[in-house]
């Protein structure tokens, strides 16, 4: 499972290397200035597309969350909408390599963030920080929308939680059979 989420890559023989996840302060700070470079460079790159469908279904959703579902719905649920927001925007910037680093760091995020997804009201503001950001994006004003993101990448790290908790709560998850 762990080699699943990332988290471990088998090597030759019998072997295994630990792959870079949110373990400690260093690790968040990294996961921070690694975010805030790439999340909002999605919007410049010149295959950014996203069609009209999907944008109005994703604004729904996350306006939805941001106007009380987020103080009702399953945290799963909730973190499940958040990674769909950040993956299909990384998805919509026509990078392989962007959408792939994304997926990697919101798969590395969903083990470490638990605690986060406890306070509801950091939450509906996150939702709404999205629709922002998605509001942007219907206007088609890229340049905006990346400043809404890295705004939000700043909010969402300032709220992060206590590393030892997280330690705690990701050694359970991922050794429960």
């Amino acid at each position: 499972r762990m080699q699943e989420e990332g988290l471990v890559e088998k090597t030759s023989g019998h072997s295994w290397v630990l792959r870079p996840a949110l373990i400690d302060e260093d690790a968040y700070q990294e996961s921070a200035r690694f975010r805030l470079l790439i999340e909002p460079s999605v919007f410049a790159e010149p295959g950014f597309a996203i069609a009209s469908k999907a944008l109005d279904d994703l604004l729904a959703a996350q306006t939805a969350l941001a106007d009380g579902g987020a103080m009702a719905e399953p945290l799963q649920m909730l973190f499940d909408a958040d990674a769909a927001f950040h993956n299909r925007l990384a998805e919509a910037s026509g990078n392989r390599f962007l959408a792939q680093a994304i997926r990697q760091i919101t798969k590395l995020r969903r083990h470490a963030e638990p605690e986060r997804y406890a306070s509801r009201e950091r939450l509906a503001a996150s939702f709404r920080e999205h629709a922002e950001v998605l509001r942007a994006l219907t206007q088609g004003d890229r340049e905006l929308a990346a400043r809404l993101m890295s705004e939000h990448i700043c909010h969402a790290h300032a709220s992060r939680p206590d590393i030892r908790k997280v330690r705690v709560l990701a050694h359970r998850r991922l050794t429960r059979r």
